[in-house]
């Protein structure tokens, strides 16, 4: 009574009163469990509001027992999702001698395109006059699998309109050409017409190619580019492609939501650029890990309902549960999803309720109850301190963590990314910083930055953590805010390569910090002296007097209050000042 009284208090004091969008949970329920109506009372006596189902599954029959439902897995035959076993067999063929990575549904080859739709239509066709809460096109959609690195996709297809989208991006082939470094007669990008025989072709580079350049050879300020450009390419397919399905989809089911659930964090591969993403998704899951839910939350529409999927922890106790459902309600969500029947009701008997089962009921039924209902009904404070995440600093925050990989780089699977990947880990450093600060923030794209999203009255800080690559319109938009007395908080790296991945010969924001660079280290991984990089040319960041930072991981960061360059007063101001009252 006390939790309840409290948060009440929170969202009547705090906030503006909007509508109450409810809040649901769903229970994954195994094939195996008879639909009947002992099912559709224990349900409701638990407070779960219906059942996930699958294409085939028996719609009608759970219309008549009154159970809502969801429909997930819409779209199969790896076309957004890629199995297992085509995953290995891809894998095999692009480590051959002669290797092949094509991707195994090519994204860009029409005849997929037409046959997922057709594969739409009839299983949206198949439920008649029933009506789902909402559809999932699919469930872990990838552009490869999860977040495995692979270069996908050379297939003819794909290389036609990578060439088309490099004409648009650069504003002409010959100026695509320009920014690859090659020559005019050069294979890899080629352009037909109506007075050739070819159509016009893109060839990707090898991210292996690539990475021995980087770190074995002597690359060239713009030998990123054309890796950058692939990577990129390979997201705007992945959203381009979940956005004609998400269409496709609501024209036959017209009123029905559309998302996709278990996405990912934003990485190097697999298409997870959640800026592209979200415009059009009714309804999405993004695994919570890498910051990826608080990415999401910040960059969605208003319309998009977030879910969460709550798993039985395996070592800790049930009440970890218990604190999943209010940390993902308190963080957005307003779906979720209880994983699996069998440990909801053991043996399948609906009579009867597992220990987890239990520890939960509660806090299911009151994220719904009337006495939340100011809390859902509540719009969020301004944030103070926006976060910038940008996609090519990620991925070259990958290519970094390579670096002492070998030919084992192909092995940085999603499990290990999870764990290891720098960036995911400097972002989840700075969440629980702001957090513990009691600071409200909001993860900002570059573009956001470049359209003003830095001019909210409400932001007084920007957070650059690891954006090696910055594009010079968010370079004058962040000088521009520190001007008008915002904070900018960075590490000693910030806009060492513009926003193409092209290498600057200083960083963008050198003269903001005050930063003087006297060789090529950087201590990328803490206290233990970095490894040189060419192409990178990270340097220890040194203050404007000249003393080395002592900061074990060579922040540079704004100077106190009262000094700056040049003998001026600082814009700056410390960030615990930019607590609430």
């Amino acid at each position: 009574m006390i939790r309840a009284s409290l948060l009440l208090l929170l969202a009547a004091s705090a906030t503006a009163q909007g509508t109450d969008l409810g809040h649901r949970t769903w229970l994954w329920l195994e094939a195996k469990h008879p639909r009947t109506a002992a099912l559709a009372d224990a349900l409701w006596d638990f407070g779960i509001v219906g059942i996930v189902v699958e294409p085939g599954d028996d719609v009608a029959r759970l219309d008549r027992l009154g159970i809502p439902y969801y429909l997930d897995q819409v779209v199969s035959g790896g076309t957004l999702h890629v199995k297992p076993d085509m995953w290995k067999e891809a894998v095999t063929r692009s480590r051959a001698k002669k290797p092949d990575d094509s991707r195994p549904r090519c994204l860009s080859d029409p005849a997929v395109l037409a046959a997922a739709e057709k594969q739409i239509t009839d299983r949206l066709s198949a439920l008649g006059k029933s009506r789902p809460a909402f559809v999932s096109l699919r469930d872990e959609p990838s552009f490869t699998r999860l977040l495995n690195p692979i270069d996908w996709c050379r297939a003819p297809a794909s290389r036609r309109e990578f060439a088309k989208w490099l004409d648009q991006r650069w504003g002409g082939i010959a100026h695509a050409r320009e920014a690859w470094g090659l020559s005019k007669d050069s294979d890899v990008l080629r352009w037909g017409g109506p007075d050739t025989s070819t159509d016009p072709s893109a060839t990707p580079p090898l991210t292996s190619d690539v990475r021995d350049r980087f770190f074995h050879g002597e690359p060239e300020a713009r030998e990123l580019i054309p890796w950058n450009d692939a990577r990129d390419f390979a997201d705007t397919v992945f959203a381009s492609t979940v956005d004609r399905f998400a269409a496709h989809a609501r024209a036959r089911l017209s009123g029905v939501p559309v998302g996709i659930l278990g996405g990912q964090m934003p990485h190097a591969f697999g298409g997870f650029d959640w800026g592209r993403l979200l415009g059009s998704l009714d309804v999405v899951e993004a695994y919570d890990y890498g910051g990826a839910l608080e990415i999401v939350r910040s960059l969605r529409t208003p319309r998009t309902r977030l879910l969460h999927t709550v798993f039985p922890p395996k070592e800790a106790p049930a009440a970890a549960s218990v604190h999943a459902l209010w940390h993902g309600f308190f963080h957005g969500t307003q779906e979720a999803v209880l994983f699996k029947g069998d440990d909801i009701f053991p043996e399948g008997d609906v009579t009867r309720r597992t220990p987890w089962a239990n520890s939960l009921a509660p806090t299911v039924k009151a994220l719904a109850s009337p006495r939340l209902g100011m809390w859902r009904r509540a719009t969020p404070l301004s944030p103070q301190v926006a976060i910038l995440v940008d996609m090519p600093s990620i991925r070259l925050g990958w290519l970094l963590d390579t670096r002492n990989d070998g030919h084992s780089w192909r092995r940085r699977l999603t499990s290990y990314a999870t764990h290891h990947s720098t960036q995911a880990r400097t972002r989840v450093a700075w969440i629980a910083l702001l957090e513990d600060l009691g600071l409200r923030y909001t993860f900002v794209t570059p573009l956001q930055v470049d359209e003003g999203m830095l001019t909210r009255p409400s932001l007084q800080a920007l957070v650059l953590p690891r954006n090696l690559a910055l594009g010079s319109r968010t370079v004058a938009r962040t000088r521009e805010f520190l001007q008008r007395g915002g904070l900018v908080v960075a590490d000693c790296q910030p806009g060492l390569y513009t926003g193409q991945l092209a290498r600057r010969k200083t960083g963008a924001l050198d003269t903001l910090f005050g930063v003087r660079r006297t060789d090529f280290r950087s201590n990328l991984d803490g206290p233990h002296q970095g490894t040189p990089h060419q192409g990178l040319a990270p340097r220890r960041a040194r203050t404007p007097g000249g003393r080395r930072d002592p900061s074990p991981s060579g922040l540079g960061l704004p100077l106190p209050p009262g000094r700056a360059p040049g003998g001026g007063p600082a814009r700056t101001h410390p960030l615990p000042q930019l607590a609430p009252p």
